[in-house]
Formats: C-alpha cells, sequence, structure tokens
C-alpha cells in the first residue's frame, strides 16, 4: 500500500472471480496463518469460468475495484484459464507453481510437492 496500491484476495479460486469473492487484503487477513496447514484462500475448479459469459463477469468484478494484474498460485489448468482470460481481456498475471501434479513445464520443484 505504500505504493498506491492495494492488495485484494480473491477466495475461492476461479469462483470466486466469478461470485465476486474478492477482499480487501490486510494484516488481520493473513496474521497468524504460519501455523495453519490448508491455504486461507480456498481454490475451486471451476467450470463456468470456461464460458465467455462467466469469465466476461470475472473481468468486471476486476474493473470495479480496479484490479489490472492478478499473482495466480495452481497447477495447468489454472494457468491455462488465465492464459484465456488473458486472450480475451489483457489481463496480465504471474503464475506460481503450486501443484501436487507438478505439470508445470519447466518446473522440477513446486509448492505442493513434497
Amino acid at each position: 500500500m505504500e505504493l498506491g496500491k492495494r492488495p485484494y484476495l480473491i477466495y475461492d479460486g476461479l469462483e470466486g472471480l466469478i461470485d465476486n469473492n474478492i477482499q480487501l487484503a490486510t494484516h488481520s487477513n493473513v496474521s497468524g496463518i504460519v501455523h495453519k496447514g490448508d491455504t486461507i484462500l480456498r481454490s475451486s475448479r471451476s467450470k463456468r469460468f470456461f464460458e465467455y459469459d462467466y469469465r466476461k463477469k470475472a473481468y468486471e468484478n476486476l474493473q470495479a475495484l480496479e484490479i489490472e494484474k492478478i499473482v495466480v498460485l495452481g497447477g495447468d489448468r489454472l494457468f491455462r484459464a488465465f492464459g484465456q482470460f488473458y486472450e480475451d481481456f489483457g489481463i496480465n498475471f504471474v503464475g506460481i507453481p503450486t501443484t501436487i501434479d507438478n505439470d508445470i513445464f519447466g518446473t522440477d520443484y513446486c509448492l505442493g510437492i513434497a
């Protein structure tokens, strides 16, 4: 926030983008979570996101909050979904592999691999 940027958390993955489950990130959102063994954001697969109208709704939700870039944590399917999202609406993203399938080309290890 020092640089004039507001970080947001998107809960429930692609479904959260569609359903506008997006909240401003605060210290209280992330304080004291290191000992928890799961993600606070939760994840979800989404058949809806692969339909243009739902991607458009997700885009409109981001635009309403002036979100222009996203950090994506996931695997191949999620990265492909965001590749399509970029092609449709120009939303830039950076992907951090966090998959137990180890299905991201060019990575030998990623978060989620024991």
